[in-house]
């Protein structure tokens, strides 16, 4: 899911070779509510409609799409479980 519309993503990923044959990816995402966030927060005073996206900047998780990301970047890659993430 594309979370641009309500949110600035940074992500800093760095690889090191953990082992012979091994390579360990770590990924640092930063994630900061951006003007719509805003707005939408300020509206959703007045509408419940403009509530949506405040709403889902607390709720979408965009580990789940880096780690996925990763994956098919690298072959043969197997990814440690996120803390707080179901599977």
């Amino acid at each position: 899911m594309d979370l641009a519309f309500m949110a600035d993503i940074d992500a800093v990923v760095s690889a090191r070779d953990a082992a012979p044959g091994a390579v360990d990816v770590t990924c640092q995402i930063r994630l900061t509510a951006n003007a719509v966030f805003w707005l939408c927060l300020f509206l959703g005073l007045c509408t419940v409609v403009a509530w949506v996206v405040p709403v889902l900047f607390f709720v979408c998780d965009p580990r789940r799409a880096y780690d996925q990301i990763i994956i098919s970047a690298l072959p043969g890659a197997v990814a440690a479980p996120l803390p707080g993430i179901g599977p």
